[in-house]
C-alpha cells in the first residue's frame, strides 16, 4: 500500500546554528540603528518646521532692562534684539569650528544686561588645530565695540553635557577658556555674575571685531540620516540574506 513518504527534519549543525543566531543578531542591531536614523530625522525636520515657524515672527525686544525672560521655553529659534556690553576679558572660545571646509574656533561672548549675561556666538577664526587662532597674538585684538551694544541674532539651543573637557590656554597675553559646546551651566561655573540660559547666535552684520567671520548658522536640510538608515537597513538584510545563502550551500554540499 502507498502512504506517505517520511521526509527527516532537516538539523542544522552546531557551527552553522550558531552562525545563523550571530547573524539574526547583527540583523537586529542594524535594524535598530536604521530606526534611530529615521527617529532622528523627524527630529531634525521638526526642528526645521520650528525654525520656518519662527523665523517669520518678529524679533523679541530684549533692549530693556529685565526684559529677558527666565523661561526658555519657546524662545529657541527665535529672533531677539538685545542690548547690553561684552565682558571682553571672559571671552569663550569654541574649538572644533569649520567654515567652508576650514579648521577654526568660534568666538563666545558674554553680554552683560544688567546683573547677568547671555552668551552670543560672535564670529569665527581660523585655527590650523581648531584651538589656537592663527593669529600674531593668538587672539582678535582690534575690537570695535566700545561701551554699550545693540544687537540681533537668533536664539540657538545650548549643547548641555557637550562642553567636553574645559581647557584655559594663554592667548594674547590672557587666559582663555576652550569648550567643545556652549554649554551654559559649565560656563556659569567660570563667571563671577549669573548666566542666562540664552545662547545667541549674532547675525550678519552685527559689530564684531575686524578679523571675525560671520559664523554660519545650521543648515535647514534633513540631513544624512535617511541615506544612513537605508544603509543599516541593507546591512541587515545582507546579514540575514548572506547568511542564508551560505547556510544553503552547505546543506547541498
Amino acid at each position: 500500500m502507498g502512504g506517505r513518504r517520511y521526509v527527516p527534519a532537516m538539523k542544522l549543525p552546531a557551527r552553522s546554528l550558531i552562525l545563523l543566531l550571530v547573524a539574526v543578531g547583527l540583523a537586529g542591531l542594524f535594524v535598530r540603528l536604521g530606526l534611530w536614523q529615521l527617529s532622528r530625522r523627524a527630529e531634525r525636520l521638526d526642528r526645521n518646521a520650528a525654525v520656518a515657524e519662527r523665523s517669520v515672527l518678529a524679533a523679541l525686544d530684549w533692549t530693556r532692562p529685565g526684559s529677558v525672560p527666565p523661561d526658555t521655553s519657546g524662545m529657541t529659534w527665535r529672533r531677539v534684539r538685545v542690548s547690553g556690553r561684552y565682558d571682553r576679558e571672559r571671552e569663550i572660545v569654541l574649538r572644533g569650528r569649520t567654515l567652508d571646509g576650514r579648521p577654526g574656533v568660534e568666538s563666545l561672548t558674554p553680554l552683560m544686561v544688567g546683573d547677568a549675561a547671555v552668551l552670543v556666538i560672535r564670529g569665527w577664526l581660523p585655527a590650523a588645530d581648531a584651538m589656537r587662532p592663527d593669529l600674531p597674538s593668538g587672539w582678535p585684538p582690534d575690537w570695535d565695540d566700545e561701551g554699550s551694544v545693540t544687537l540681533s541674532g537668533t536664539v540657538v539651543p545650548p549643547a548641555p553635557g557637550r562642553a567636553g573637557q574645559p581647557i584655559s590656554l594663554d592667548m594674547g597675553g590672557g587666559e582663555r577658556l576652550i569648550l567643545a559646546g556652549a554649554d551654559p551651566e559649565v560656563v556659569a561655573e567660570h563667571l563671577p555674575y549669573g548666566l542666562l540660559p540664552y545662547v545667541i547666535r549674532a547675525d550678519a552684520g552685527q559689530p564684531r571685531a575686524a578679523t571675525l567671520d560671520q559664523p554660519r548658522p545650521s543648515e535647514p536640510g534633513s540631513g544624512p540620516h535617511l541615506s544612513y538608515a537605508i544603509q543599516w537597513f541593507a546591512f541587515a538584510a545582507i546579514a540575514i540574506g548572506g547568511t542564508g545563502i551560505l547556510l544553503l550551500r552547505e546543506q547541498r554540499t
